[in-house]
């Protein structure tokens, strides 16, 4: 489950990255559609508009899927060291109920 989530929160920082991308874009376009230098509007953009839009979905939502991931990896460690642990061996032929039955008198007799 923790898998499926972070792959989700991942596409969402993917849709919102491409997001920011076109919308840079078309900011560009307008302004150069308005007479401005391309060069002057990208220069004057990139560092209050791009970058910004860049980072956030990378910082955010991408350290929330690598947590996600990270949870789920730790989850499925811890998941299988304790059914290791926990493992009874099985005992050979009918030294199960001998073994239950001699503590049952032990425990009768005391």
């Amino acid at each position: 489950m923790l898998y499926v989530a972070g792959t989700i929160v991942a596409l969402v920082a993917l849709a919102f990255l491409i997001n920011n991308i076109i919308l840079f874009r078309n900011t560009i376009a307008q302004y150069v559609a308005q007479g401005y230098p391309y060069a002057e509007v990208f220069w004057g953009l990139f560092p209050g508009q791009l970058l910004p839009g860049l980072f956030q979905p990378i910082a955010v939502y991408g350290g929330i899927a690598a947590l996600l991931y990270a949870a789920g990896m730790i989850n499925h460690k811890v998941t299988q060291c304790v059914a290791c642990c926990s493992q009874v061996e099985p005992m050979e032929g009918n030294e199960h109920a001998n073994a239950v039955e001699s503590e049952q008198t032990e425990t009768v007799s005391e």
